[in-house]
């Protein structure tokens, strides 16, 4: 195993199980880290726990209390940091299908870019194999898919506790460092819209907090 995909959740069982099996299905070399960020469907957890019992590399992080994804993607990361062989960490949203050959291609991009902070999957159908982003289009992104490197997290560490879109602060350190946004083309990831994130989205203050975020780093 050489990578890490890690699946935060707050219940929706179905979208979840349709993103776990989508990422057994067409992953090798893959750990798969979901983490329960407070939810409360027992037969979500149960259904989990008896894929678990087929699959070794699938680990669940059961927490009681919803922390927000950017601890969930934290708890991930520090896993990562202890799992020395793996070289690459993935963040999945739960709302999520992967296709076939998605994993191969953000890995890849890897291997014939060079000084990249994260890649992405496809964001359409585009022509090429893969396209460097700049910053603009970065902050667009609904950030449901990215991949980082292990020298990309030793060097930039945890994400920032903000509420919503933690990933926005964690690529402007990038950005400041001069590295470089790949998008995979041939990476597809149907995204079924926000369940991950969906009370955060409909909540005022988090909003507010959020617009505050990006003028931060655009600024």
């Amino acid at each position: 195993m050489n990578t890490l995909v890690v699946v935060p959740f707050v219940d929706e069982p179905e979208a979840t199980i349709e993103c776990i099996n989508g990422v057994m299905s067409d992953s090798v070399g893959v750990c798969i880290c979901a983490i329960s960020d407070g939810s409360v469907s027992s037969s979500l957890k149960r259904i989990i726990n008896c894929i678990r019992k087929d699959h070794d590399g699938l680990i669940f992080i059961d927490n009681v209390d919803t922390k927000g994804i950017a601890s969930a993607w934290n708890t991930g990361l520090q896993l990562f940091h202890n799992r020395k062989e793996l070289e690459y960490v993935c963040f999945l949203h739960n709302d999520t299908v992967p296709k076939d050959g998605w994993l191969t291609e953000l890995r890849l991009a890897f291997d014939v870019n060079n000084n990249i902070g994260a890649v992405f999957s496809s964001q359409g159908l585009s022509s090429g194999r893969y396209a460097e982003m700049d910053y603009d289009s970065v902050l667009d992104l609904p950030g449901y898919c990215f991949m980082l490197s292990r020298d990309i997290v030793e060097r930039f560490g945890r994400f920032e506790m903000f509420e919503v879109r933690p990933e926005l602060e964690y690529f402007s350190r990038m950005v400041d460092e001069d590295v470089r946004f790949i998008e995979a083309r041939r990476s597809f990831v149907e995204h079924k819209g926000q369940v991950t994130t969906s009370k955060l989205w409909t909540m005022p203050e988090y909003l507010e907090r959020f617009q505050k975020v990006v003028d931060t780093i655009k600024t």
